[in-house]
């Protein structure tokens, strides 16, 4: 924890536990002036995933193992990688104790995993479960409906993070007319997990799953899993490029994207330990998921006198219905109580820079962040600032220049974020969540400008390189469609935001949906939309 100069008072509660938990640890500040008290809660570990290659060996088994059965293989066995079933219509084992904390425990004994998703099979697939449609147009969406099914199950895991999912599609015998829609299936699952920043893989075997159809996909598959089962049991000198047939040649995923399933079902035994049952050997040298560690800081902090300082410039600033308020000065966030009008400083500790806050009511609240490798973090609060809690963002493959947050309620909110396109242009993407920031989903903005809702379905957006662009919403940003290019002659909005520094005049409004605010100079100098609103003379 960095303290500011002064005479304090350290009084630690109890140590730091070695394992997933929290300590207090209580510092008190005297001043000239104030004191105030800070308790910090740290929470020890927190997850996420990630994606590594492997060049180990692993192993699968459908049904799953307990948390001692694996720590027993992990000390004894020479397997490095575990396969988890996620799920899926195909799936011939229920596994009722697979869940994040499993994923967890495990993955701190030191093992990575592959992940998995069994769903419809081949048209001409011997089951009675559901299959591929023999249509390839039908099966292309398929297979992203596959895929958004798979994501879930693996963020039902906690696994937020980077990572990458294989399709287990099995043998089948083809008719002629199979493999095409497999094909098409096969491409709509990996657009699909592109779509979504989830790197795609697939399981199959050469002869009977016709992989190597997939070799021409656009897009192709990140990572293949061979199915060639060319040995009985384990093997420690087995390779990836075990052997070529059935269309199969070395350089097909050969640059570190390749698993080979080398022996189907045995029973093998490691420290005394034989999981009840059969398992499959896998040699891999491509990409699986593994599960990284950091740790995470909730703080409390007791009131306190904050004086605001005319040095460091506000840079956002709201006041909020009952006389409480909030305040963005340089990177800490102050709140105003409307109550005792005293402010006090909330900034979590050790916060990244502060890229924007929201407070859609007095106590809930979000702050978006940047660290210095780029990396966008959600902060958010259910008790007016007196605790955070970080929250895991969508993966955003290229450096955001701004971001900017909007929420209408607790649970729905906004992210715009601002990237550069060129040296003089710039891209915006847009994520919404309906869940009080735990889950995001990307939908469209046609601007990299900040946004504004009236409510969960209805907003704008304005800016563009000349800021002279208006487009708005009624799907709550799925869609955006440009607003009246001369609305701008005769309409402008009464301003409903307090503490913001707005240089707006007096106005008229001729659309319910379109809002103006005036430059200096009195010509229109761009857009800021405010709401729907009644100007205080009654007039239209």
């Amino acid at each position: 924890m960095m303290l500011e100069p002064g005479l304090w008072v350290n009084s630690l509660a109890e140590s730091a536990p070695d394992c997933l938990g929290s300590y207090t640890n209580t510092v008190q500040l005297t001043y000239d002036t104030y004191t105030e008290t800070w308790l910090t809660a740290f929470d020890v570990v927190t997850y996420t995933s990630e994606i590594t290659v492997s060049n180990h060996q692993g192993f699968d088994k459908c049904a799953l193992p307990s948390v001692s059965q694996m720590q027993t293989w992990w000390q004894h066995s020479p397997y490095w990688v575990f396969n988890i079933y996620l799920g899926g219509s195909s799936l011939a084992c229920d596994n009722p104790d697979l869940t994040a904390d499993w994923v967890w425990q495990v993955s701190q004994q030191g093992w990575t995993f592959i992940l998995t998703w069994v769903g419809p099979q081949s048209p001409c697939f011997n089951t009675t479960k559901p299959k591929i449609s023999p249509d390839p147009e039908v099966a292309i969406q398929q297979g992203r409906d596959e895929a958004d099914l798979a994501i879930a199950a693996a963020e039902a895991l906690d696994l937020y993070g980077d990572k990458v999912i294989y399709y287990d599609l099995e043998g089948y015998t083809d008719n002629g007319a199979c493999r095409a829609p497999v094909d098409a299936f096969i491409t709509g699952w990996t657009e699909r997990l592109h779509e979504n920043g989830v790197n795609a893989g697939a399981y199959g075997s050469p002869c009977r799953s016709y992989i190597t159809d997939w070799w021409d996909n656009t897009p192709l598959l990140d990572d293949i899993w061979i199915a060639w089962w060319t040995h009985t049991s384990y093997d420690p000198d087995v390779t990836v490029f075990e052997r070529e047939g059935c269309g199969l040649i070395n350089e097909m995923w050969g640059d570190n994207r390749r698993l080979w399933q080398y022996a189907g079902g045995h029973y093998e035994t490691w420290g005394g330990e034989n999981l009840n049952g059969t398992i499959d050997s896998d040699v891999l040298l491509g990409q699986v998921t593994a599960i990284s560690t950091t740790t995470q800081t909730v703080t409390t902090r007791s009131p306190q006198i904050v004086p605001l300082g005319a040095a460091i410039p506000l840079r956002d600033a709201e006041l909020l219905p009952g006389g409480d308020g909030w305040a963005l000065q340089g990177n800490r966030i102050l709140w105003r109580s409307g109550t005792t009008g005293i402010w006090d400083d909330i900034t979590p500790a050790n916060i990244s820079t502060i890229l924007d806050a929201a407070f859609p009511d007095p106590v809930h609240g979000f702050l978006i962040t940047q660290s210095p490798d780029a990396a966008l973090t959600l902060y958010r609060t259910t008790d007016g600032g007196e605790t955070w809690r970080s929250a895991p963002l969508p993966y955003v493959a290229v450096d955001v220049g701004a971001a900017y947050l909007e929420f209408v309620d607790a649970q729905t909110g906004w992210i715009a974020l601002k990237m550069a396109s060129s040296s003089a242009f710039s891209i915006g993407r847009l994520f919404a969540t309906v869940d009080g920031g735990q889950t995001w989903e990307e939908r469209m903005l046609p601007l990299g400008e900040p946004v504004q809702f009236s409510d969960a379905l209805h907003g704008l957006v304005s800016g563009g390189p000349m800021g002279d662009e208006l487009y708005c919403t009624t799907d709550g940003g799925h869609t955006w469609a440009a607003a009246d290019e001369q609305a701008c002659q005769n309409a402008a909005s009464q301003p409903q935001l307090a503490g913001w520094p707005q240089n707006t005049e007096k106005h008229t409004q001729t659309d319910a949906k379109n809002a103006w605010a005036l430059t200096r100079n009195g010509s229109c100098g761009g857009y800021l939309p405010l709401g729907d609103s009644t100007p205080p003379d009654g007039t239209a």
